[in-house]
């Protein structure tokens, strides 16, 4: 009987390390493994870009998280008649903002687009 109790303590103590190494390895894949932002932060940074002055709208945002940085991909939507180094302009301080209050940020590609009217 008592080496069936020391059998089942083992098997307690293997499953507490297998718990305590299968948390470690989810870690390790969700380092490894892409995915998207959270919703909030998502939105801060829809937000964030909308805050620009001349941005009209946002047509697109993609977030990646990989490792612990975020890498960004936003289409912003600025008035068709904007010239191209306004329309520059424009994407660099949606770039600049965006960088400046996130800052586990890596990487942000700002593409721009004319409005729709």
């Amino acid at each position: 009987m008592t080496g069936l109790s020391v059998d089942k303590v083992n098997v307690h103590i293997d499953g507490i390390s297998f718990k305590k190494y299968e948390s470690e390895a989810k870690d390790a894949m969700d380092k490894m493994i892409d995915r998207s932002c959270d919703e909030k932060t998502e939105n801060q940074i829809y937000a964030c870009a909308l805050n620009n002055k001349g941005v009209r709208d946002v047509d697109m945002l993609h977030t990646r998280i990989f490792g612990n940085k975020i890498y960004v991909d936003i289409e912003i939507q600025v008035d068709a008649s904007y010239t191209l180094k306004k329309a520059h302009g424009i994407a660099k301080e949606v770039h600049d903002d965006i960088e400046e209050n996130f800052p586990k940020v890596k990487h942000i590609m700002v593409h721009v687009n004319p409005t729709k009217d």
